[in-house]
């Protein structure tokens, strides 16, 4: 019986962390900023997404393996979304800020 446990609550950590953890929120330079992995097994990839309501701002991910990266940019009070697609396990950095 604890095998089984030990097997189900293995598979459960796993599936949690590889759909649900990865996405992080934080309040940033006086905005709010979300940034982590999409994982859907036909889209692969990573996002940063920066809201400010009083300045223009920027948001920003890249690839650290190769040249892919994509930085937004946005009016006060919109959001400004950056997205690349990614390799899976491919390490990527995240910024943002006005």
């Amino acid at each position: 019986m604890l095998k089984f446990r030990k097997v189900v609550a293995s598979s459960l950590a796993v599936l949690a962390f590889s759909l649900a953890l990865p996405v992080l929120a934080v309040s940033h330079r006086g905005g709010e900023w979300t940034y982590g992995g999409h994982h859907d097994p036909n889209n692969w990839g990573a996002f940063s997404n920066y809201y400010h309501g009083s300045r223009d701002h920027w948001a920003y991910v890249g690839s650290n393996g190769r040249d892919n990266q994509k930085t937004a940019y946005a009016g006060a009070r919109s959001a400004a979304y950056a997205f690349i697609n990614t390799n899976f396990g491919e390490q990527v950095t995240f910024d943002a800020g006005w």
